[in-house]
C-alpha cells in the first residue's frame, strides 16, 4: 500500500498481472479509493493530483449517504462536512484492506466496493467500514468518460452481524 493506505494504480495492476491502462476497472478502483485519501490527507481543498482526478470524475449530480450524516450530501457540502469532522478528530484515518468491483462496460455501468478499516476517533475504537461507488459512462466515443454519480458509506463495529450471528 502507498502512504495514503490507498492502492495505486500501478500496484494494483501489477497485483492482478495487467497493464495499468488494459482495464478501466483499474481506474475505477484507483479513483474511488481516492474518497478515503481525501479524508486521510485533509485535502479539502483538493488540492493533491489525486483529489483533483477524483473531483474531475464527479457527475454535477453526485450524492453521498453516509451513516453518520441525516440527509444526502452534493460534493461541495461532503467535502465541507468532512473538513468539520477533520477539524474534531484530526487522527481520523481510513485504511483501505480489499477493492472489489462490477464493471459492465458494454452498459455503462459499474460498482466499487472498499472495504475499510477506521481509526483515530479514540485510542480504543476500531470501526470497520464499507463504500460503495456507483459510476457511469457519459458520451460516446473518444469523448466518453467514467463518473461517479453516488457513494453509499456504512460503518460498524468489528463483529457487528446485525443480529444475526
Amino acid at each position: 500500500m502507498a502512504s495514503s493506505d490507498c492502492p495505486t494504480l500501478q500496484s494494483m495492476a501489477s497485483e492482478k498481472g495487467v497493464a495499468k491502462d488494459e482495464c478501466i476497472q483499474f481506474k475505477l478502483e484507483r479513483l474511488s479509493c481516492a474518497f478515503a485519501n481525501i479524508v486521510n490527507t485533509h485535502d479539502f481543498d483538493l488540492a493533491l493530483p489525486a483529489s483533483q482526478e477524483l473531483n474531475h470524475h464527479l457527475s454535477p449530480e453526485w450524492l453521498s449517504s453516509m451513516d453518520t450524516q441525516p440527509a444526502k450530501l452534493s460534493w461541495p457540502q461532503q467535502l465541507e462536512q468532512w473538513r468539520a469532522r477533520a477539524a474534531e478528530m484530526p487522527s481520523v484515518r481510513f485504511t483501505v484492506h480489499e477493492v472489489s468491483s462490477d464493471v459492465d462496460e458494454r452498459k455503462g455501468h459499474a460498482i466499487v466496493c472498499l472495504n475499510m478499516e477506521v481509526v483515530g476517533m479514540s485510542e480504543s475504537v476500531t470501526l470497520h467500514a464499507m463504500n460503495e461507488v456507483r459510476w457511469k459512462r457519459v458520451g460516446v466515443g473518444q469523448n466518453a468518460r467514467w463518473l461517479c454519480f453516488y457513494t453509499l458509506g456504512l460503518r460498524g463495529t468489528p463483529g457487528n452481524s446485525g443480529g444475526l450471528g
